[in-house]
């Protein structure tokens, strides 16, 4: 399956809002995500951010429907 960057984004950035940062922290440079994700998501729309998260949750459907077995 390949993932666009936003769509790799869409899934980190919602991991971080569920585990919480200050857990991820410990593991993980937030400072350097920030640095490489920022532009990314600035130059991204509210729409094209939307459009990739149902993306990704679409192939990450259609994936475990193949692997059935």
């Amino acid at each position: 399956m390949q993932l666009t960057k936003l769509e790799k984004i869409g899934i980190v950035s919602s991991i971080l809002v569920a585990v919480g940062e200050d857990a991820l922290a410990k593991h993980i440079d937030l400072q350097r995500l920030e640095e490489e994700f920022g532009p990314i998501v600035n130059g991204a729309t509210e729409k094209e951010c939307g459009e990739a998260t149902l993306s990704v949750l679409n192939k990450m459907i259609a994936s475990l429907l193949e692997d059935k077995g």
